[in-house]
């Protein structure tokens, strides 16, 4: 369920549970929304996360 505040702990734990690009992808596309919607949120941090776990999933 999503809320409408993430703490940057709590999106690496959401980066860290994803297992493959496409479900980085959706993650980030609800963050986004959640960030539009409340503009609470560190999507910067999100991002660099997410392109660490990719490299991650890639090299698997």
């Amino acid at each position: 369920m999503l809320k409408g505040y993430y703490s940057n702990l709590e999106i690496a734990k959401i980066v860290h549970q994803c297992k493959s690009i496409d479900e980085l992808k959706k993650a980030g596309h609800a963050l986004v929304t959640l960030h539009e919607d409340y503009e609470i949120l560190d999507i910067r941090f999100f991002e660099l996360l997410a392109h660490k776990r990719i490299r991650i999933i890639i090299d698997a």
